[in-house]
């Protein structure tokens, strides 16, 4: 009697191709195959899984039924709460102590830190969105968490700095639950000791933090050499270090981003400027106070400055000069509009349709390499 062939599941299928076959495939521990076999559809590599195994020995004395169950309980607990058994996968593969930990104790260190700070605003998905890009937040023991996030807050809860703005802060730079409280400290009074010359306060500096949370973390050094790069760079013009702290603590991006790339962008205002393309008087102390009035215009892109540049160039409509205060979308539009053919005299007129290929060819340019989105 003839037997059908049995039609490998899609499991099967996915781990077969992830491992290969020939000596390759049979080299492979039955551990890794067993887990890949299981994990496969969810994103699973049998890299992943011999990275995993290689890393802890206790894992590979385990059962594998023991490891899959211990990663199924933790997100069978946190579904209704957004955890995918892929992103838990992920955290695993980068903490690979997880792979064998106890679903309770997993489970117990996530509830614990919410549990504490539910009153503030905390809650399960939040906190575990932190926890799969912070993945040792999954294995930390909750009183260091709660720690860690108390400590700063107590420091600074006189100059106006609340639980809930500190814990949505970490949230977005999830390494702040891990970062001792002591670090955090350092490199926000480093910063205000620097610039106190300058007038700015640990309130006031606090207020640009929540919204910037990178700079909780950032050494101070880095900080004060993205501030006083861009004013050494521009102290023969006019520019103050009071000057340009004001623009940074509307933008807060500038005290992160860099000098070399702050000063391209002043400079290219600069030119700007110096063609009549901004609505402010002559002279760079009007530029520099334009630029503090209006500081998210130096830390756009390159791209979306260098379209506004082009757009007050070629387009004759009245608002050409104020382009630069723009959204993106409506700089887009007039560009597409200023480039496009201008009507049937171009067909008989060698210099208008000399012209008129110009524009399209331009428009097209503009396109392909994406300074004109498609809507």
């Amino acid at each position: 009697m003839s037997h059908s062939p049995e039609i490998p599941s899609p499991s099967d299928k996915l781990a077969h191709d992830a491992l290969g076959s020939g000596e390759a495939a049979q080299e492979q521990s039955p551990k890794v195959a067993a887990l890949l076999k299981h994990f496969a559809q969810d994103g699973l590599t049998a890299e992943d899984c011999r990275a995993v195994v290689a890393k802890r020995d206790y894992i590979a004395r385990q059962k594998p039924t023991t490891l899959v169950a211990n990663v199924e309980a933790v997100v069978h607990r946190f579904t209704a709460d957004g955890l995918t058994t892929r992103d838990y996968l992920r955290a695993v593969v980068k903490q690979p102590s997880l792979f064998g930990q106890k679903p309770e104790t997993v489970i117990a260190n996530i509830e614990s830190v919410v549990r504490q700070f539910a009153a503030d605003g905390l809650t399960a998905r939040h906190y575990l969105r932190a926890a799969v890009k912070q993945q040792s937040l999954f294995g930390q023991k909750p009183e260091t968490v709660i720690a860690n996030i108390e400590g700063v807050v107590h420091q600074f809860a006189t100059e106006g700095l609340a639980i809930h703005e500190y814990l949505r802060a970490a949230v977005k730079q999830p390494s702040l639950f891990s970062q001792k409280p002591e670090k955090v400290i350092a490199n926000i009074d480093g910063i205000v000791r620097r610039f106190a010359i300058q007038g700015l306060t640990i309130r006031e500096y606090l207020r640009t933090v929540v919204k910037q949370p990178s700079l909780f973390s950032q050494k101070p050094e880095t900080v004060v050499a993205n501030i006083e790069g861009v004013v050494r760079q521009f102290a023969a013009g006019g520019l103050t270090a009071r000057q340009y702290l004001r623009a940074a603590m509307k933008q807060p991006s500038l005290f992160c981003q860099k000098p070399e790339t702050i000063i391209g962008h002043i400079r290219l205002l600069d030119s700007m400027h110096q063609a009549g393309l901004l609505p402010i008087p002559a002279g760079r102390p009007a530029l520099f106070e334009f630029i503090v009035k209006n500081p998210l215009l130096i830390s756009l892109a390159d791209d979306n400055l260098h379209l506004r540049e082009l757009a007050a160039y070629v387009s004759d409509h009245p608002d050409s000069k104020t382009l630069i205060r723009k959204t993106r979308p409506y700089v887009e539009e007039l560009l597409a509009q200023a480039l496009r053919p201008r009507g049937t005299h171009d067909a008989t007129d060698g210099n208008s349709r000399n012209g008129s290929h110009a524009r399209t060819l331009l428009l097209n340019a503009l396109r392909r390499e994406g300074y004109l989105k498609e809507r």
